[in-house]
């Protein structure tokens, strides 16, 4: 089993509705992302409520059988569209992938 964990920084610049907006709308597109992808057997999306300066603000955590699945999942057209919002929002992204 590979777990995929990816943290996310909503661009600074955002209002804090923009910024907000933006988390809702992201939240939404990830929960989508297991109906149409079978590779995803697991998928579990957490938003920060810490204060501290280097938090992230939203954290996903995705397994997969294998890193074939991992790299299927990456190139569906159904995560590319996520991708696309993320790319619009996201400033900053921290990643981990593991095995176990």
């Amino acid at each position: 089993m590979l777990t995929h964990i990816v943290m996310m920084r909503i661009k600074t610049h955002f209002s804090k509705s923009e910024k907000q907006t933006a988390l809702d709308k992201l939240v939404q597109l990830l929960e989508k992302l297991p109906l149409s992808i079978p590779e995803v057997e697991f998928l579990e999306i957490g938003l920060n409520v810490s204060t501290k300066a280097p938090a992230y603000d939203l954290v996903l955590t995705s397994k997969f059988a294998d890193q074939a699945a991992l790299e299927r999942y990456i190139v569906h057209p159904d995560h590319q569209k996520v991708f696309e919002h993320i790319s619009e929002v996201v400033a900053e992204v921290a990643l981990v992938d593991y095995l176990g």
